[in-house]
């Protein structure tokens, strides 16, 4: 809601980026459907979080938010694997688009 906010209302300015933090938890792994290779003994990003504060419906909205950022035609979106994950959108406009 605040990300289509900030968007609509032309709040992020025209070199502004959207910082979004813990997009990437372990608890996320089950939804994307996809194999990810790790040593032995590692858990995704090795990334604890606190069980019982975040169950499968924290993951479940995570999951539905980074889909929709990575489906947004506004926007272009990088997802850095540091801790619990952080992703920076940046807004495509007409003079970027090159």
């Amino acid at each position: 809601q605040y990300y289509d906010t900030v968007l609509e209302k032309n709040i992020l300015s025209e070199n502004g980026i959207i910082i979004a933090d813990n997009t990437a938890f372990d608890c996320v792994i089950p939804f994307i459907n996809i194999p990810v290779p790790m040593p032995d003994g590692a858990k995704p990003l090795d990334a604890p979080y606190a069980k019982g504060q975040q169950g499968p419906e924290f993951g479940l909205g995570v999951h539905t938010f980074n889909e929709y950022i990575r489906n947004d035609a506004r926007c272009e979106a990088v997802m850095l694997p540091i801790s619990t994950g952080i992703t920076l959108i940046r807004r495509i406009n007409s003079a970027n688009n090159n």
